[in-house]
């Protein structure tokens, strides 16, 4: 039988900013909340997977180390002719993947889903319908790629046949996926959720990002405003003024720090009033 799943982690995409999320798993851990599934979209998923694959709650701080060693050239390095490449329409992306694949293959501990310590699931998002798919099963490699193949940016992915790519294209932050599997407390890590810049952005790419946010923060409104009678949700807060590009990793350890404290600021006192709860309960029988 099955383990019953009553606290799930779900990690919503962002880029860069995915190292906010790493400031809550911190602080959820020194709160001795333990998750009974991870589901993650994008890079959501990549720390998930993260988390998943190795003994929690000491993987947190590894995770931690990882991110800090993290430059943006390690992920988005700039190629000219390739640039070119894509933009005159000889290929559909304008960064070549390896450096995305080297981190996650240089940090995999499982090579199936089923070795992950804790269940994982990781949602990505089929190119041509740009239906969801959630990946819970059989390698891992190749779907937490894909999860985090920003459209346009990286090639998508080919998984038996389908071409997928960015999961935060068709479900930022599945939190319905959740409650699917019968989660009755699930907390929310999302990376930019709330979060307005201080003024129009000033370049192409960074209207791009700004809008790309504005959709899925909209379609992300409306599941919690459809699921919010279904289970306990906790939605953590994501550090807002650090950074405005999920390009950007030079500010990963602010982006830690305050995700850290607004997480203890906010779960903190809601976790010790209800362990004084219940041991109220215990005791008046």
């Amino acid at each position: 039988m099955k383990k019953k799943i009553k606290t799930a982690f779900v990690l919503s995409g962002g880029g860069s900013l995915g190292a906010a999320q790493v400031g809550m798993l911190k602080a959820l851990a020194e709160l001795n909340v333990k998750p009974d599934v991870l589901i993650g979209a994008s890079v959501g998923a990549l720390n998930a997977a993260f988390i998943a694959m190795n003994r929690w709650p000491d993987c947190v701080k590894d995770l931690e180390e990882l991110w800090i060693s993290i430059k943006r050239q390690d992920v988005f390095p700039l190629d000219i002719p390739a640039l070119v490449s894509a933009i005159i329409g000889k290929r559909n992306y304008l960064i070549d993947s390896s450096g995305l694949r080297k981190i996650i293959r240089d940090n995999l501990r499982a090579e199936t889903f089923e070795e992950c310590q804790i269940p994982l699931r990781v949602v990505v998002t089929e190119v041509l319908s740009g239906k969801v798919a959630i990946f819970s099963s059989g390698p891992l490699f190749e779907p937490l790629l894909a999860s985090a193949s920003i459209p346009g940016v990286f090639a998508p992915v080919e998984i038996n046949g389908i071409f997928y790519m960015d999961g935060g294209v068709s479900d930022n932050t599945p939190i319905s996926d959740a409650l699917n599997l019968g989660a009755k407390e699930v907390y929310v890590l999302p990376t930019s959720y709330g979060c307005e810049p201080e003024e129009v952005p000033n370049s192409a790419m960074g209207m791009f990002l700004h809008t790309s946010n504005l959709l899925v923060n909209q379609g992300f409104r409306r599941d919690l405003e459809n699921n919010q009678s279904k289970a306990k949700l906790e939605i953590l807060k994501a550090p807002c003024g650090i950074i405005q590009s999920s390009y950007d990793f030079s500010q990963t350890q602010a982006l830690i720090q305050q995700s850290y404290e607004m997480t203890m600021t906010t779960i903190g006192p809601k976790l010790a009033n209800k362990k004084v709860i219940n041991k109220r309960i215990k005791s008046s029988f």
